[in-house]
């Protein structure tokens, strides 16, 4: 997870859902990842756009 240079925020919101590699995280959907506390819109348009750069998006729900 570390080559996505993700913000503070967006690491510790994922940190605490557990999400250890891009595969976990793209298994996961944007409610998912909203339901975690302070991680909100611009956390996951961050995590949008680096998932993007890697050929990768969320799950569609």
């Amino acid at each position: 997870m570390a080559d996505l240079e993700l913000s503070v925020r967006a690491r510790r919101a994922l940190d605490r859902l557990g999400i250890l590699t891009l595969g976990d995280l793209a298994a996961r959907s944007d409610s998912e990842l909203l339901s975690c506390k302070n991680f909100g819109q611009t956390s996951l348009n961050e995590i949008k756009q680096r998932l993007a750069e890697h050929g990768l998006s969320l799950r569609a729900r």
